[in-house]
């Protein structure tokens, strides 16, 4: 399987259903796999300021057990998936809101070595996309 580039995926509601049920353990599952790059990293945005780096990472574990994985799977991905989760609070209606995904963007972008983008997914309901779609380009996110 061919790898992609470098690069940090971006899950715009990181922490709702379709993220922790889906693609969350896709994407577990395509480190484990070797269907990522060697050099990624995952950021989780979602609105709730009650969370970080490390309450992310507990979720995402806890969204792994929940979607059927074996802990013995778990247990041999996990320490260096992991490490590759980052989270930050951002309101997506509000522009401060991507005032804060790109400063955290500037520090996750550092772990990334030869990083060369940005994927962003919108794990939203259809109905905000047009405005997160606006948004984003307007705050020149890429």
């Amino acid at each position: 399987m061919p790898r992609a580039a470098p690069c940090v995926v971006v899950i715009l509601g990181a922490r709702g259903d379709l993220a922790k049920r889906k693609l969350l353990p896709a994407l577990f599952h395509l480190y484990l796999d070797g269907g990522l790059p060697d050099e990624f990293a995952i950021v989780g945005v979602e609105r709730a300021d009650e969370n970080d780096d490390e309450g992310f990472r507990n979720e995402v574990a806890e969204a792994l057990a929940a979607a059927d994985i074996p802990s013995t799977v778990v247990q041999r991905g996990w320490p260096e998936f992991g490490k590759r989760l980052f989270y930050v609070a951002a309101d997506l209606s509000n522009p401060d809101g991507y005032t804060a995904i790109r400063n955290k963007l500037s520090d996750v972008d550092k772990t990334v070595h030869g990083l060369q983008g940005h994927l962003f997914h919108l794990a939203l309901p259809p109905s905000l996309y047009s405005g997160v779609i606006r948004q984003l380009a307007a705050s020149g996110l890429r």
